[in-house]
């Protein structure tokens, strides 16, 4: 009897054992798209993901050039977890060259060495538009391929909010090359339109033309950080034009503001800022610190701590800036600089402000 009972208990335990490993186990969806297969879009394929997807790979066998949507969006109702967009081989490279605007939607999302979206521009965050607000908890985006644009954060259009109420994270490969500009926050184009994040991240391996780590203000909207955005380079980075701690505003009635932001140079870059770029008449605010860092490793023509203002009716102001240099710069100077009319203010006096070492 009592043999029996302890074979009954043992049973037991068994069975509950493999019913939390069973639980455990994570589901996985693979999706094939290109010549071969009757998903002949990026569009196709990311309908074709179905319920409790799990993570999400999606593989490009071959070149895509059928139409896609104007936005494409990764769906939040599916259970997906995560999504890696690779090609078929690690040696192969593949081109979507009609995507367009991409929205990861707060998932986190990877977009392999083999994949060229030369076209796109891909969000970590979510799409907005039409006074509607959209609201995700992070993002964390990689890209290790190609894109022309890039933000960690989420795009807002004509009146759309789009938030992040944590960190927007836009990481670039060490094989990505982002053509035009990579942030750290999001995109708010259009008067009324309206980005967030509580604060955000970029970092750079690779190459992009611009690197910024807030957001983006275009056309009458407000972007805006508001504890700290944060841009490293790391030492096989390279900025081929300008390096920002911050973000930017762009025309008339634009506004980009933030509280703190912190810039590091491993790299190289040509230029580089502790604070924002602004230009056709809009307008920025960095309430905080900005602090820019060349390492020792870091190569960069010249290094300012505050902002650049282009264009007349633009006006950058920095309450104060915090310069650290150990690398290799040509010029340097706590402040910012401005050009053809625009106004880049530090708050404190130069002679006051932290020295540049």
């Amino acid at each position: 009897m009592k043999t029996r009972f302890f074979l009954y208990a043992a049973l037991l335990i068994t069975l509950f054992n493999l019913s939390s490993n069973t639980a455990d186990i994570q589901p996985e969806t693979v999706i094939e798209a290109g010549t071969g297969t009757n998903l002949l879009s990026l569009t196709d394929a990311i309908a074709a993901i179905p319920k409790n997807a799990g993570a999400v790979t999606i593989r490009i066998l071959t070149d895509l050039s059928a139409a896609e949507a104007d936005q494409i969006q990764i769906p939040a109702d599916r259970d997906i977890t995560s999504m890696k967009l690779e090609s078929a081989s690690e040696s192969m490279k593949v081109s979507l060259p009609e995507v367009g605007y991409f929205f990861a939607n707060g998932i986190p999302l990877i977009i392999g060495s083999g994949i060229s979206m030369d076209n796109a521009w891909v969000f970590g965050g979510a799409f907005a538009s039409g006074n509607r607000t959209q609201s995700v908890d992070s993002t964390s985006l990689i890209i290790d391929g190609n894109a022309a644009y890039a933000f960690g954060g989420g795009g807002a259009f004509f009146g759309g909010k789009s938030l992040v109420n944590g960190e927007s994270k836009l990481e670039v490969g060490r094989n990505a090359h982002i053509f035009w500009e990579a942030f750290g926050g999001g995109l708010a184009l259009g008067a009324s339109s309206y980005t967030e994040s509580e604060t955000s991240m970029l970092i750079i391996h690779g190459v992009t033309d611009y690197a910024l780590g807030g957001g983006l203000a275009r056309d009458g909207a407000i972007s805006k950080i508001r504890t700290q955005s944060r841009a490293i380079v790391s030492q096989e980075g390279i900025v081929q034009i300008a390096l920002f701690g911050g973000g930017s505003a762009q025309g008339a009635g634009s506004l980009y503001e933030s509280w703190d932001t912190y810039a590091r140079l491993e790299g190289m870059a040509g230029w580089a800022f502790g604070a924002d770029f602004v230009f056709q008449s809009g307008e920025t605010f960095l309430n905080g610190i900005a602090e820019i860092e060349l390492m020792a490793s870091g190569v960069v023509k010249e290094v300012y701590g505050g902002s650049f203002a282009a264009d007349e009716g633009s006006r950058a102001t920095v309450r104060e800036t915090h310069v650290i240099i150990a690398g290799t710069a040509e010029k340097s100077s706590v402040n910012g600089i401005d050009s053809n009319g625009g106004i880049s203010t530090v708050g404190m006096q130069p002679e006051t402000a932290n020295p540049v070492y």
